[in-house]
């Protein structure tokens, strides 16, 4: 037997006999391929939801058509009398509750003007300055609505896979919250007035009635130039009952106080 070896342009030739061998060498190494398991696009979820909202506003506006009726001085019926027309401002603090009952609300506001009495025939104007705070239960509408992504949440398990393999799945899950951008709205509400009568008859002469009870109606309509800041155009309308009593110089002052405003404002949303 015989072997020999030989090399032709890097190859060997291997002789064993009649046999002979090409040999080829390799000069770099190949890439095996494996088989894997591609990992799951998440799988989205979604859930609606419905969060609670407080807000902050400030306002102002025109008071109009108001009067003092059953007016009683020491005891004597007197006419009627009108009030003056007068500007308005005030500010608000309100929160609508969540869930079922997102269009529910409560709101807390303050505000001040100056429907001076006017005169009548013979009879002399008195200044008055009327303070509200006022306490109103708050229900509302919602249109132009879209959803809105309130918050994300992701998480991952591990699942089962091909064989005795396992396979991580993520989870992602978008809550989302509907934004309205036109709420009309209305409301009523306690209305604590506090009231100051001065110049009565014309003379130096001042009584106040404090921390009157009385009604407060309200209705309004709000829109949304951002998620957090709305333009707003309302009515109010004040009724209560004044008992200035007896002051030096002048007989106690009974009437039943009624009164409208028109006021428009922004407010904040959070």
């Amino acid at each position: 037997m015989k072997r020999e070896r030989s090399s032709i342009y890097g190859t060997a030739l291997l002789t064993w006999g009649a046999f002979t061998v090409l040999l080829v060498p390799i000069t770099h190494s190949q890439p095996v391929a494996t088989s894997g398991i591609a990992e799951p696009a998440p799988i989205i979820e979604y859930k609606r939801i419905s969060p609670s909202e407080t807000y902050v506003a400030g306002f102002g506006g025109y008071t109009f058509e108001g009067a003092l009726s059953n007016v009683d001085v020491g005891g004597v019926s007197r006419p009627d009398r009108n009030l003056a027309d007068s500007v308005v401002y005030g500010g608000k603090l309100g929160h609508f509750f969540g869930d079922r009952l997102d269009w529910l609300g409560v709101e807390m506001e303050a505000y001040n003007t100056t429907p001076h009495v006017e005169q009548r025939d013979q009879t002399p104007g008195s200044h008055l300055r009327v303070t509200t705070l006022a306490f109103n239960l708050i229900g509302r509408l919602n249109f132009a609505c879209e959803l809105k992504t309130e918050r994300t949440e992701t998480r991952a398990e591990k699942q089962p896979g091909p064989g005795a393999t396992e396979r991580k799945v993520s989870y992602e899950t978008r809550y989302e919250r509907e934004f309205c951008r036109l709420q009309p709205y209305g409301g009523v509400g306690l209305g604590v007035f506090f009231a100051n009568l001065s110049n009565i008859d014309g003379g130096n002469i001042s009584s106040s009635d404090n921390a009157v009870p009385g009604l407060n109606l309200l209705g309004g309509v709000r829109y949304f130039f951002t998620e957090r800041v709305g333009l707003f155009g309302e009515y109010k309308y004040n009724q209560a009952t004044f008992d200035f009593g007896n002051g030096a110089g002048f007989a106690s002052i009974k009437a039943d106080y009624h009164n409208s405003h028109f006021v428009g404002g922004l407010s904040y949303h959070f």
